[in-house]
């Protein structure tokens, strides 16, 4: 059984903050797009590497890094390799499929795999602040 989806959510920490991916879009452009700041300065190009950040769980949750992002990555740090939780929010799209194909769960339980989030790292991160209207 292969479940389809159009989102994903994304769990920002230490902040808490999730955010909801849609498909094709970066998480950078998600967290953009719902108003919060993840620290760039190239905008989304893989150049400045300052939206870098470190995945929980690097076995599931993110489509595989593209050659852009992993020339990016070899800048974090100077490393000749990006690590294996390392990702550039710029670049890092969700992996909307999941199959359950090999895995025994009851519906309930199905169901409960497909809904959990991916969590992630990143330390400049700024949540969105709520509008702020004075009582006068």
């Amino acid at each position: 059984m292969i479940s389809v989806r159009t989102s994903r959510t994304v769990r920002v920490q230490p902040s808490g903050v999730d955010i909801e991916v849609q498909a094709g879009e970066s998480i950078l452009a998600a967290a953009q797009r719902l108003g919060h700041h993840w620290p760039t300065m190239c905008g989304g190009t893989a150049h400045c590497n300052r939206c870098w950040f470190r995945v929980a769980d690097t076995t599931r949750g993110l489509e595989s890094r593209s050659a852009i992002e992993i020339e990016g990555l070899q800048r974090v740090r100077w490393r000749i390799e990006p690590r294996d939780d390392e990702r550039l929010a710029c670049q890092a799209t969700v992996s909307l499929n999941v199959d359950l194909s090999d895995l025994e769960f009851s519906a309930a339980e199905a169901h409960a795999v497909e809904e959990t989030y991916l969590e992630v790292e990143c330390v400049g991160f700024r949540p969105a602040q709520p509008d702020y209207s004075p009582q006068c």
